[in-house]
């Protein structure tokens, strides 16, 4: 009987944001000599705006964000904005594996959201695979900074509200995954932090605050909101690594990171991922 694969499992628990974002860029760099997958399931230190990798810091008040005590990080991966929150209001997720046997973007953000959907429904939670991208029939999608507006293609939604934020990026040989579930949300701190004018201005084509918020409501959700009962942290990381596990028909070894990729992440932590601008 063939032995089943094994992937590194990596629970780090909570982490400052600079660190955060550089030990999953060190993972998915040290990949080829790593030699196989790794599931990272990790939280925040402190509140924290993640920024994609593409995005403006200007598209976000600075002033809000120093008053309410809230750091600014640049991902490696694109997307929205997301709000983390510290404690037991969110899991965050990445995922370093080589290219080949994942496909594209598109087929490879679809296995990996089958895989959390698995994990989910392990808690009761009515979560559906998107088939289809939503944000090029929004009015409004060009000026819509912040991840959880709009649900892309291969995302889970609960009663069409997103509830799992995803982004990647990739090389010739690995990609690294990175999402955000978020089990309650802070809709109108987020929307308070965005550089959002608090009326639109005539011949605006952006949202004012009211209309941001109002639009997330509507788009987005935390799992508390769909739960069965009050689910906590932990047994949303121990349903995500039992749904990878049977996605993939792999087993999740735990395993610390090498000497090598912790001096490498705290090079890019002193480094590119101290400054988002």
């Amino acid at each position: 009987m063939m032995a089943m694969m094994a992937w590194r499992l990596l629970r780090t628990g909570p982490g400052e944001p600079a660190w955060n974002m550089a030990l999953d860029e060190a993972l998915w760099r040290s990949f080829p000599k790593a030699g196989r997958p790794t599931l990272r399931l990790y939280r925040w230190a402190r509140p924290t705006l993640s920024i994609g990798y593409s995005q403006r810091v200007g598209e976000f008040d600075l002033e809000a964000c120093a008053e309410l005590g809230v750091e600014i990080v640049r991902r490696p991966t694109g997307g929205g904005a997301v709000l983390h929150r510290p404690h037991d209001y969110e899991v965050t997720y990445s995922l370093v594996h080589q290219v080949e046997g994942l496909g594209n973007v598109k087929e490879s953000h679809r296995m990996i959201a089958e895989a959390l959907a698995s994990g989910l429904r392990r808690l009761g939670l009515a979560v559906e695979v998107q088939d289809r991208a939503h944000a090029q029939n929004h009015p409004y999608h060009r000026a819509i900074g912040a991840c959880f507006a709009i649900p892309s293609y291969a995302e889970l939604t609960i009663s069409g509200r997103k509830v799992v934020g995803m982004a990647q990026v990739r090389d010739r040989l690995a990609l690294l995954e990175q999402g955000s579930i978020p089990l309650e949300l802070d809709l109108e701190r987020l929307v308070v932090l965005m550089a959002v004018a608090e009326e639109k201005g005539r011949g605006s084509d952006g949202l004012s605050r009211a209309e941001l918020l109002d639009l997330l409501r509507a788009r987005a959700g935390g799992l508390r909101e769909f739960a069965p009962a009050s689910v906590k942290a932990e047994e949303v990381e121990e349903a995500l690594i039992a749904g990878f596990a049977d996605r993939f028909k792999v087993g999740l070894v735990e395993a610390p990171p090498t000497q090598e990729e912790l001096e490498l992440a705290e090079a890019l932590a002193k480094g590119k991922y101290s400054d988002p601008s």
